[in-house]
């Protein structure tokens, strides 16, 4: 976020909630709010949550683990829509 701001650009913040489990995180990214940032948001636990599909067991293959499960059309379209208003409202700001 700072990069984003340095560079003046503007950004929005989505992350996973993990059920208020990482306040100290919650708050640097708070803390992190500069002009450039449009919002931040958060799910209450995590993506994948939201999506209704399984966690990913590997940490660092969580993006190509969701897309695989979007593309697949795994996620259920009503949850995709949710996602998708969850994101439109986020950048309406």
């Amino acid at each position: 976020m700072r990069l984003f701001e340095a560079l003046g650009i503007r950004h929005f913040v989505l992350i996973d909630g993990d059920n208020g489990r990482l306040k100290p995180i919650d708050s640097s990214i708070h803390a992190a709010n500069n002009p450039f940032t449009g919002g931040i948001d958060r799910f209450p636990n995590d993506l994948e949550d939201f999506l209704g599909i399984p966690s990913s067991r590997l940490k660092h293959r969580k993006p190509q683990h969701v897309m695989y499960h979007v593309a697949a059309k795994i996620v259920e379209d009503a949850r995709l829509q949710e996602f998708i208003t969850k994101v439109e409202t986020l950048v309406s700001n």
